[in-house]
């Protein structure tokens, strides 16, 4: 069994002279919740049509749990998706929506009740579809996506124009799939706070092309906010900092600057303690990118 649900090499799509996506390499592994990050019109969405055999790629290749080319069809049966605006049936009810997906499919397998329960729309009833909030429309198109148990959910923007109730009952259903179930998730999406309390690896795509993969942690670590303190003497000034404020995590670089990744609230008690102890502070205070800072600069400030 592959360990990668996704590997594309030098995948391009090209409308007349125009690339939509250009030379894109993307691994994405089992078990992971992959954040694919760009502004409107990055070429997002026409991956993912790609990957679900919505249209054809003009140039590359795509990988499918370890299976490509003459396989690459029967591979795509393992995944759910949502893309674009979900397909549904507003005179339906929920259950009559999975039941004629079911059918359609050709999945043996009644499981509408278990999916129901699962994306918390089981109580619905004999409600109408066209009668449903926006949250549960994408609620039950997340349930539709999910009917087949497939091994690989991807959900093109899935909180546009939720409310934040919606927006965080989406976010730990998603936990959830992920946890219990062990399906591997490819998030698209442009709203980055979002997508910073789930995604555990992200894909930046750019003007059509893949700038930046990197896994949460690193990308958290890149965005960290420290006290940046340069003073007269950077090994007496880390160790008044360790005693005087319990910190544990003190870097000092190699050009005496001095990090503190703790207790950012108290820089001016820390000035304090310093000069009483006859350090000269030559600068101090709270640096560092938050996520969207973070996007802006690597991509030219686009997003």
């Amino acid at each position: 069994m592959s360990q990668f649900v996704v590997r594309t090499s030098n995948l391009s799509k090209k409308y007349g002279e125009r690339y939509a996506v250009r030379n894109v390499d993307v691994e994405i592994r089992r078990g992971q919740i992959y954040g694919l990050i760009g502004q409107n019109g990055a070429g997002k969405t026409t991956f993912i049509r790609m990957l679900t055999g919505l249209i054809s790629q003009t140039d590359g290749e795509i990988e499918l749990f370890g299976k490509s080319g003459a396989d690459l069809e029967k591979a795509r049966g393992s995944i759910g998706s949502i893309v674009e605006t979900p397909s549904l049936f507003p005179n339906m009810t929920a259950e009559e929506n999975l039941e004629t997906q079911r059918r359609l499919a050709g999945f043996d397998k009644n499981n509408a009740d278990e999916m129901l329960e699962l994306c918390g729309i089981a109580d619905t009833g004999s409600k109408k579809v066209k009668n449903f909030s926006l949250g549960m429309r994408q609620r039950l198109a997340l349930t539709l996506a999910l009917l087949t148990e497939p091994e690989f959910v991807i959900l093109d923007e899935p909180i546009n124009g939720l409310d934040p109730k919606g927006i965080v009952e989406n976010r730990e259903m998603l936990k959830r799939l992920a946890a219990e179930k062990g399906i591997t998730i490819l998030i698209s999406s442009h709203i980055l706070s979002e997508l910073s309390l789930l995604a555990t690896n992200y894909g930046i795509i750019h003007n059509g092309r893949l700038i930046k993969q990197l896994p949460a942690k690193q990308l958290l670590s890149e965005c960290r906010r420290y006290i940046k303190v340069i003073t007269g003497d950077a090994p007496k000034t880390a160790e008044i900092l360790k005693r005087q404020f319990a910190i544990k995590e003190v870097e000092i670089l190699d050009d005496g600057e001095i990090r503190v990744y703790e207790q950012l609230d108290k820089t001016p008690r820390m000035v304090k303690e310093l000069v009483d102890a006859d350090v000269q502070v030559k600068s101090i205070g709270v640096t560092g990118q938050d996520l969207e800072s973070y996007f802006m600069n690597i991509t030219g400030g686009a997003m």
